[in-house]
């Protein structure tokens, strides 16, 4: 699945909106701003990195382009996944620095108002450092929306 950035995501002051593609680990619901998804693939081969972060799975190479592959789940101190072969990853790119970020399932895509966007509460996730912008409801699930650039 090829997810192209030019009309995906748009963020208006009419609109005042959010696209967000909603994915799983653990069974728990996140979102990320399709605006940094370039695109999904299902788990390949990875080829470890000696000496690397421990949540750095290792490398694989899409296309011709060698990309670091960060273990999502284990940043996120969740279980990991009982079937690694039916992960997936989410291909990103921040300030020209392309990674995939390894999630168990990626479910759909949600257009939402950034007024629907409920702040992290500093009681569960600590102080501004926090990796997470927010949560908001969908449907019955609440989608806690990542920051990935932090």
């Amino acid at each position: 699945m090829n997810i192209q950035n030019n009309n995906m995501s748009r963020f208006t002051d009419e609109t005042s909106a959010l696209e967000l593609m909603e994915f799983t680990m653990a069974g728990d619901s996140f979102g990320i701003n399709v605006a940094k998804v370039t695109e999904i693939m299902r788990y390949t081969k990875i080829t470890p990195m000696t000496l690397s972060h421990p949540c750095i799975d290792g490398v694989f190479k899409p296309r011709g382009k060698i990309i670091t592959v960060i273990n999502l789940p284990r940043y996120m101190a969740l279980p990991e996944s009982e079937s690694p072969e039916q992960d997936m990853f989410m291909l990103t790119n921040f300030d020209n620095v392309n990674a995939a970020f390894l999630v168990h399932t990626v479910e759909a895509m949600h257009r939402i108002k950034w007024s629907d966007v409920e702040k992290p509460s500093s009681i569960i996730y600590g102080s501004n450092d926090s990796v997470i912008t927010g949560t908001v409801k969908i449907g019955d699930r609440i989608l806690t929306i990542i920051d990935f650039e932090n």
